[in-house]
C-alpha cells in the first residue's frame, strides 16, 4: 500500500474518531437523503452538495473535517462545501453522514420551528451573499455563498444554549436587534462574539471567522471583499425579515457604519442589486449566473480531486528564441476554407417589459383621454384591480377632526371588510397623510382599512377640501411584491403631477360627505 492510501486511511480514522459538536441538531432529513444518494457509486459532487448547503451546520461540520485533513487537501485552506466533499472521499463522507444522523440531538415543539427558520434565514444570507459577489467580483460568488451560509450561527447558537428564553422572544415576534438586546442584557451573549468563539473551536480558514467580525483588520483584498459582501447580505435579509426593504434602497442614505458602502459600486449598480435582492427575498426569484461548466465530477474520482485541490502548474518558457526567416519567393497559395466544429451560441434573448410597465403604459393612455378628477380615479380604481397586481384599491378621506379615515371609494375584494379607521395611533400614516409602503409583514396591520398585513399608501392631490389617501394591497399576503410597490410609486408621481391641473371632484360612494 502507497504512503498517499496509507495518509487517507488515517484520515478516515481521524473523522470517525473526532466527535462533531453536540450541541445543535444537524438536519436529519438532510443526512437520509445523502445517505439515499450515496448508495449510487457514481453520484455527482454537486447533487451531494446541494443538499449539504442546506443546512449551515452540517456544513460547518464538513468544512471542519476536510481542513483538519491536511494530508488530503495538500496542507491547503478548504473554503466552499464542494471541495470539502472531495478531500474527505467517498468513504469518510459516508461514515460522517452516518454518525451525525445516529448522533445528533433533536429539538422539538417551538424550538424544532425556530430552527428551521434560521435554516432559511441562513440559506436567504447565502444567497443573498452570492447575488452581491456577482455585482463586486464573479469569482467570489461560492466562497461567499458558503460564508453566508454563517450569518445566522450566533442565533441557532443561542436557541441551543438559551432553548427557553429565546424561543419566547421568537414567539413574541421580537425584531432580531431586540432579541440580541435582551441575550446580551440577561446572558451576556452577544451573537457576534459567540459566532467567531465557536469559529475559531472548528478547524476553519481564517477567511471564514474574519468575514463574520466587523472589527477584524489587516485583511487582503479578497477576504475584505468577502467581508463585505457577507454583511452586507446580512443587512438585507434582517430589513427583509424586520419589513423594512425600502430603508435599504436606491437613493436612501446609507448609515456609516454599514458595510454597504465598502461595496463601491455606481447608483446603476445599486439600483439592479437592490431590485434583484428584493425579488429574491419576497419572491424567491433568483437567476443563477453560472461560468463556463467543466464535465461533472464524479465522487470517487482521484483525478478530479488533485483538479480541485492543485493549482494548475504554469506554462515552461522557452529557453532560446526561435527566429524564423521568410521567403519573398515563395509563390502565394490559396487559402483553403477552415470549417470551425464550435456552434455559435443561440443569440441573446430579448429583454420582456414587465407587467407593471405595460399596466402603466395603459393607463397614461387613459390618463391622456379623461378630462376630470372623478373619472380619472374611478377608472385607475378599476385598473389597479382589473390590469395591475393589486387585490384591493381605495380612496381615503381623513375627517377634519383627523380622528377618522374613510374609504370613500374601494375596488377589488372588499366583501364586508371595508370599516373606517379609528386614527388612534399617534403615528398612524393616515394621520400625518405620510407615503408608507409595508412590503413585509406578518401581523395585521390597525393601519390599513382592511387589516392587510402588507399595503402601501400615499397623499394625492385631487383638489378635495379634505385630505386624500391612494390606497392598494395585494390582498393577505406577507409580501408586497417589488412591481407592485413599483407600479404604484410612478402612478402617485404621475396623479401629483396632472390632478391639480384637472377640474372635478373626487368619487365618492361612502361616508359622511356624500350629499356634500
Amino acid at each position: 500500500m502507497s504512503s498517499e492510501e496509507d495518509g487517507i486511511e488515517s484520515v478516515g480514522e481521524q473523522v470517525q474518531e473526532r466527535k462533531p459538536f453536540r450541541v445543535i441538531p444537524v438536519d436529519r432529513k438532510a443526512c437520509e437523503e445523502l445517505l439515499e444518494l450515496l448508495g449510487d457509486q457514481s453520484v455527482r459532487v454537486d447533487k451531494l452538495n446541494t443538499v449539504v448547503c442546506r443546512d449551515p451546520i452540517l456544513t460547518l461540520e464538513f468544512l471542519r473535517l476536510a481542513n483538519g485533513a491536511k494530508n488530503i487537501s495538500g496542507g491547503k485552506t478548504v473554503l466552499s462545501t464542494k471541495a470539502a466533499i472531495l478531500a474527505l472521499g467517498l468513504q469518510n463522507f459516508r461514515s460522517a453522514v452516518e454518525t451525525l444522523r445516529e448522533e445528533t440531538p433533536e429539538f422539538e415543539g417551538e424550538a424544532e420551528n425556530f430552527l428551521k427558520t434560521l435554516r432559511l434565514r441562513s440559506r436567504k444570507a447565502a444567497i443573498a451573499s452570492s447575488i452581491i459577489a456577482r455585482y463586486v467580483d464573479q469569482r467570489l460568488a461560492f466562497d461567499c455563498f458558503c460564508v453566508g451560509l454563517f450569518s445566522y450561527l450566533g442565533d441557532i447558537l443561542a436557541l441551543a444554549k438559551h432553548q427557553e428564553p429565546v424561543v419566547g422572544f421568537m414567539q413574541e415576534g421580537l425584531k432580531r436587534s431586540q432579541i440580541r438586546y435582551k441575550l446580551s442584557s440577561m446572558f451576556r451573549f452577544d451573537l457576534e462574539t459567540e459566532t467567531i468563539r465557536f469559529l475559531k473551536t472548528c478547524t476553519v480558514p481564517a477567511a471564514l471567522i474574519n468575514a463574520h467580525d466587523r472589527e477584524s483588520s489587516n485583511l487582503d483584498l479578497t477576504q475584505t471583499a468577502i467581508k463585505n459582501v457577507v454583511l452586507s447580505a446580512g443587512e438585507f435579509v434582517d430589513a427583509q425579515e424586520e419589513g423594512r426593504l425600502d430603508r435599504l434602497g436606491p437613493g436612501k442614505p446609507i448609515p456609516p457604519k454599514s458595510f454597504r458602502r465598502m461595496l463601491q459600486l455606481t447608483d446603476a449598480q445599486y439600483e439592479s442589486l437592490f431590485e434583484e435582492l428584493t425579488a429574491y427575498l419576497e419572491s424567491g426569484e433568483f437567476r443563477e449566473v453560472k461560468a463556463e461548466e467543466k464535465e461533472e465530477e464524479l465522487a470517487t474520482s482521484e483525478e478530479v480531486l488533485e483538479e480541485e485541490l492543485e493549482e494548475e502548474p504554469l506554462p515552461e518558457e522557452q529557453e532560446e528564441t526561435e527566429v524564423v526567416v521568410f521567403d519573398d519567393d515563395v509563390e502565394e497559395e490559396p487559402l483553403e476554407e477552415v470549417r470551425s466544429d464550435r456552434v455559435a451560441p443561440p443569440p441573446l434573448r430579448e429583454s420582456q417589459p414587465r407587467k407593471s410597465e405595460k399596466t402603466l403604459s395603459t393607463m397614461i393612455d387613459m390618463f391622456e383621454e379623461v378630462d376630470n378628477v372623478t373619472d380619472l380615479l374611478s377608472k385607475l380604481l378599476d385598473m389597479l384591480i382589473e390590469e395591475g397586481p393589486f387585490t384591493r384599491a381605495a380612496l381615503m378621506v381623513i375627517d377634519q377632526n383627523q380622528k377618522l379615515a374613510v374609504a370613500v371609494v374601494a375596488r377589488g375584494d372588499v366583501g364586508s371588510d371595508m370599516v373606517d379607521v379609528k386614527l388612534t395611533d399617534p403615528l398612524s400614516p393616515l394621520l400625518h397623510l405620510q407615503s408608507r409602503v409595508v412590503s413585509y409583514s406578518k401581523r395585521k396591520s390597525e393601519s390599513s382599512p382592511f387589516g392587510c398585513p402588507t399595503f402601501a399608501l400615499a397623499p394625492i392631490d385631487a383638489g378635495h377640501t379634505l385630505p386624500v389617501a391612494l390606497y392598494a394591497d395585494c390582498g393577505d399576503t406577507f409580501v408586497l411584491s417589488f412591481d407592485a410597490r413599483r407600479l404604484f410609486r410612478k402612478v402617485v408621481d404621475i396623479l401629483n403631477n396632472i390632478l391639480p391641473q384637472m377640474t372635478g371632484a373626487i368619487p365618492m360612494e361612502r361616508g359622511p360627505w356624500m350629499n356634500q
